[in-house]
Order: C-alpha cells, then sequence, then structure tokens
C-alpha cells in the first residue's frame, strides 16, 4: 500500500465519520500513539514519545536532569533533597500512569504528561514559581486520556 492509497482511506473514513474537522488533529495523534504502541509492544519497559517525534526508553536521570536545568535557570533554586522529593512525586505518578497502560498493553507515553506530573508535583510541594517556570518551557496541550 502506499501513502497515496493509505491517504485516500484516511480522507473516506473522515468523510463518512461522526469525527468533526475540528477533532481530526486530536484523533490522529490517538491514533498515532496506538501505531507506536503497536510497534513498541514486545520491547520491556516505558518509552517516551518528544513533541519532535522521536521516541526514546523512559530514563529517571534525565527526569532528575531537566528539573535541576530549570532550577539552574530561575531565582528559586532548588536545593538536592528538593529535587529529590519531586523526582519522587513524579516517580509515583508515572508508575501510576505505567499500571493503567500496561492494563491496556501501552508503552508510549507522551513526554507533556510527564512534563505535566514533574509540573503537579512542583505545586504539591509549595514550588509555586518553579512549577511555573518548568510547564513554560513547552506550551502543549495535555492529551484527555492521560488528564
Amino acid at each position: 500500500m502506499t501513502e497515496q492509497e493509505l491517504m485516500d482511506i484516511l480522507v473516506k473514513f473522515y468523510l463518512n465519520s461522526d469525527i468533526p474537522p475540528s477533532r481530526i488533529n486530536e484523533h490522529l495523534y490517538n491514533l498515532h500513539l496506538r501505531v507506536l504502541n503497536e510497534i513498541y509492544k514486545d520491547r520491556e519497559g516505558l518509552f517516551i514519545l518528544h513533541s519532535g517525534e522521536r521516541v526514546e526508553r523512559f530514563d529517571e536521570s534525565k527526569l532528575r536532569s531537566s528539573i535541576e536545568l530549570t532550577s539552574d535557570s530561575v531565582p528559586e533554586h532548588l536545593s538536592s533533597g528538593d529535587i529529590e522529593q519531586i523526582v519522587k512525586i513524579t516517580m509515583s505518578k508515572i508508575n501510576t500512569c505505567r499500571i493503567q497502560m500496561e492494563q491496556c498493553h501501552e508503552k508510549i507515553v507522551p513526554a507533556r504528561v510527564i512534563r505535566h506530573y514533574v509540573t503537579e508535583a512542583m505545586n504539591e510541594l509549595g514550588f509555586h514559581s518553579m512549577a511555573h517556570a518548568y510547564q513554560n518551557t513547552r506550551k502543549e496541550e495535555l492529551p484527555k486520556r492521560f488528564r
């Protein structure tokens, strides 16, 4: 099958579906996640879909590094203990998400979901200005299924 044939199928699908044109992008994004989950279904672990469409294995050390970078870029610096608390709460949220994903045989989580969990953790610990700085490094809406 060629890309043009696939495009023709998609156009016919959307013309005959109840999905309004304003929702096609969200539908295609969810379809994109489903396709990636099929591709990664036999691999071990959790994978992150970055906004640039790159997929990589989740790495807690990269989570910690991104929090440290944000801390270094704003006047309100976090101590190493503060960072560890944020990572601990975030990992708890990720593990809850992972359990739900495994029940659906999913392996791919958008990076914006992880970013949302980090922001929630910062807010829970009272680091509101840090959470604002961290959240504003990327302005992406959280997919509905992860809210």
